[in-house]
């Protein structure tokens, strides 16, 4: 037997704070016992996104945001299921994205673009070297830091958001990473390109951020001469140009806040908190939906288990062995009024046997006479067919034909009889395959899957089970590989440098 289990949580939702793919951000007001309220955020997902790879990556966000103990990032509690969808419910944090703020005012200051920056990269070099459950540092990659993901208030604070693509290194993690590549185009750090995922990525994505801000547009596209001439923004930009350094040169997480707060000391400007009081735009808030105003409960569909009744509070041992006196009472008076029952019913049948007549003795048997012998029977020769007559329209019935054995063949004597044609097999089961991506750098060169020539910055190939060759023709020469396509064999093949490196 199944019911619902209330836990006595309530959340009224009262308005929508943003929608995507695969579900919307609802504000919402928190009612719990003893008439505690506070409000929330929840993300909830759609009806529709139900596939395993998407609610194996909401449970992953979840996981490694409850991991994150930090002041710029979003807490959150354990996924739930609220009115039949999962759930997370998350710290509401008032303010607005940096693409809002981007959107409203075109440009930020400098000088607070370089606290944000040190605020976020603060917040990463913590969330790669925070030890996990198991002991190991998570290594966190956040894999699409841009304006909308990251969240300034009206007091000045920064909160880093989306972690749907995050990656990290911890046992409950049950994602894996696959061939695509998550992120933001303009964003994307170039070495992702190759398969190389590195917490530097991050920094490179800051450094673009730090660009957008400070001038409008993105790295590569015309810039105003105006605003490149403004000594602030040009030490901004100077700072972005090291940030987006290749990544062998790349500076980690620490170093570059430590290098943002260096550098922000050294330039003038309002600072990020007292900017933020009067510029910090309120949400943006999206057109309503059939749930606003809706109150939703945290329930748990679960078995019910039978209620136990507890004794009532009091002196226990006495009460037990009262009522253990009583059972005995009642068991011994229960066997004696029945030996007595069986004494009686014994005496009764006594007497009554005792008063019965005694039964008559019987006589001789009457003789009975022996049967006559049966009368002989004559028995009466069968008549001869009478022929049919010409006006008999029935025809004259044939006589049955021996059945006609087939003629031996030579030689069969003594041998057993054929057997009969075995049924046909059933058809094999497909082979499972599995999809492969070759790839090379610089991109474009021709490739070859077993042999077969095939073309694209990125070859997909869906093989099956076991070893495969894949080639590139380099100088009309083939650089060939032998790889091993399974469930635990790598999916990304790229030749770099005359090098066939593997990712899984």
């Amino acid at each position: 037997m199944r019911g619902v289990i209330a836990n006595d949580r309530r959340y009224r939702v009262l308005e929508v704070l943003g929608r995507g793919g695969f579900g919307s951000v609802y504000q919402a007001r928190f009612s719990g016992p003893d008439g505690f309220e506070k409000l929330v955020a929840i993300k909830l997902l759609n009806e529709s996104a139900t596939s395993p790879e998407v609610l194996e990556r909401f449970r992953d966000e979840a996981r490694i945001l409850g991991l994150l103990r930090d002041r710029a990032v979003i807490q959150v509690d354990a996924p739930v299921r609220l009115g039949g969808r999962w759930a997370v419910v998350m710290e509401y944090v008032d303010g607005a994205s940096l693409s809002r703020v981007l959107h409203v005012h075109k440009r930020v200051p400098a000088r607070v673009m370089l606290e944000v920056v040190a605020e976020v990269t603060r917040a990463l070099a913590k969330a790669q070297q925070l030890p996990g459950p198991d002991g190991r540092p998570l290594r966190l990659i956040h894999r699409d830091l841009k304006p909308g993901n990251l969240q300034i208030t009206a007091t000045g604070e920064v909160k880093i958001l989306d972690f749907g693509n995050a990656r990290a290194d911890f046992d409950q993690r049950e994602a894996s990473t696959t061939t695509s590549i998550a992120g933001t185009p303009g964003y994307i750090a170039p070495e992702r390109f190759e398969g190389i995922e590195d917490p530097r990525g991050d920094v490179f994505s800051l450094g673009v951020v730090l660009y957008k801000a400070v001038t409008g547009c993105l790295p590569g596209e015309a810039l105003d001469p105006e605003v490149a001439a403004d000594p602030e923004v040009a030490a901004a930009l100077g700072f972005s140009e090291v940030l987006r350094a290749p990544l062998a040169g790349r500076l980690d997480a620490r170093e570059a806040e430590r290098r943002a707060v260096a550098l922000i000391d050294e330039l003038r400007g309002p600072r990020l908190r007292t900017w933020a009081e009067g510029n910090v735009p309120n949400h943006t808030r999206a057109s309503p939906d059939e749930l606003v105003g809706v109150e939703l409960s945290d329930t748990v569909d679960a078995p019910l288990a039978p209620q136990r009744v507890l004794p009532p509070a009091g002196p226990r041992r006495e009460t037990l062995l009262a009522i253990g006196a009583l059972a005995l009472v009642t068991l011994v008076c229960s066997g004696a009024l029945g030996f007595l029952a069986v004494v009686g019913f014994w005496q009764a049948q006594q007497a009554e046997v005792a008063e019965a007549p005694p039964p008559p003795v019987p006589g001789p048997l009457p003789t009975v006479p022996d049967p006559p012998a049966p009368a002989p029977v004559a028995v009466e020769a069968p008549a001869p067919p009478v022929p049919p007559t010409p006006t008999d329209p029935r025809p004259e019935p044939r006589p049955a034909r021996p059945p006609v054995k087939p003629a031996p063949v030579p030689g069969d004597q003594g041998r057993a009889p054929a057997p009969s044609a075995p049924e046909p097999a059933a058809a094999p089961e497909p082979a499972p395959t599995f999809e492969v991506t070759v790839s090379t750098v610089p991109l474009g060169q021709p490739v070859l899957i077993d042999g077969v020539q095939r073309t694209g910055n990125q070859v997909k190939a869906r093989l099956t089970a076991g070893s495969h060759t894949i080639a590139v023709l380099v100088d009309g020469r083939p650089l060939e590989r032998t790889i091993d396509v399974g469930p635990h064999g790598a999916r990304r093949w790229v030749l770099k440098d005359g090098t066939w490196n593997s990712y899984f």
